[in-house]
This record gives structure tokens, C-alpha cells and sequence, in this order.
């Protein structure tokens, strides 16, 4: 996972495409699953009066809606400001639908991401004996880290994420 101020620094750096900064940070704060459910957002889904997001079709065939995360419903508003003629089909973050997001260079395009936003931390880069350096998906990891590390419940989290037990969180 990516410590809160390592994805500080992600956000503000403007040698990443702001698409994808948008994209991992708001995966990182969201936690659905990065390259299905994020990477499927359409507007639709987002409701920005009431800064909720509403999954209907996933993995688990279970319908999940939350309020965002303060900073990501912010962030999704100024998003749109920007992309005014994008309509209710048309999804958030369309570059991770292209052929970038492709097999594992979700994981690369992150790694080299991190790396440009001066990131050094070597676990992140490196494969471990029980571990695998940072892929997309592990910013799922990153919310439900940090959303246990902050006191919420795994109620919250299931909740969140769509996991239907303990181990599954864990």
C-alpha cells in the first residue's frame, strides 16, 4: 500500500498525467476494485450533488453506493468542470480503458508514477519473498489499510469494497 503522504505527492506531480493521477488517487481513497469497477466508472455512477458513487454491476454482483471521500467528491467535481461535455455514459477516467491498462502495465504506469513523484520506499519496487512490489490493485489495499488504520470497522469496510468476510479484508 501507499502511505497517505506518498500519495500526496502523486497527486502534485505534474510529471504524471493528471489522468492518472485522478485515477490512482482516487482508487486509493475509493477502493473498488482499480481496473474493473474504476476503470469502469461512468458518470452516471457519480452523484456529485451528493457526493456519493453507486455501483451496480461488479464482481460480486453486489450493488454497493457510499459517500466519497471528501477530498475525491472535490476532486470529481473540478474533474468534470474540465470534461463539460462528457455525458452520463461516458466514463470518469477514459485513458484507463486504452490500451495502457492493458495486462500488467496498469502496475508499471504506477510504479513509474510513484517514481516520478519522487517515491522511494524500495517494498513498493521490489518483489519481496512474501511480498510483490505495488501493483493497481494493491490501492485497494491502500483504503482498506488506512480505513482500518483510522478506526473504521470491517463493516465499514465490506461495505465499501464489497468483501463478504474477515479473511477477505484481511
Amino acid at each position: 500500500f501507499i502511505y497517505p503522504d506518498e500519495e500526496a505527492k502523486l497527486a502534485g506531480c505534474t510529471k504524471v498525467p493528471l489522468e492518472d493521477r485522478m485515477f490512482f488517487c482516487c482508487s486509493a481513497r475509493e477502493g473498488w476494485r482499480t481496473l474493473t469497477e474504476g476503470a469502469s466508472l461512468q458518470w452516471r455512477d457519480v452523484n456529485l450533488e451528493l457526493g456519493t458513487v453507486s455501483l451496480d454491476e461488479n464482481k460480486t454482483d453486489d450493488a454497493r453506493t457510499w459517500r466519497l471521500d471528501p477530498g475525491t467528491h472535490r476532486a470529481l467535481q473540478v474533474w468534470k468542470e474540465m470534461h463539460p461535455d462528457a455525458g452520463p455514459t461516458d466514463l470518469v477516467f477514459p485513458t484507463a480503458q486504452g490500451p495502457a491498462y492493458k495486462h500488467d502495465q496498469p502496475a508499471e504506469r504506477l510504479r513509474s508514477a510513484l517514481k516520478a513523484a519522487g517515491i522511494t520506499r524500495p517494498e513498493l519496487f521490489e518483489d519481496g519473498v512474501n511480498r510483490r512490489k505495488m501493483r493497481a490493485y494493491d490501492l485497494r489495499g491502500t483504503f482498506v489499510t488506512l480505513a482500518l488504520g483510522c478506526g473504521r470497522n470491517e463493516a465499514w469496510v465490506a461495505d465499501r469494497t464489497g468483501h463478504r468476510s474477515s479473511q477477505m479484508i484481511a
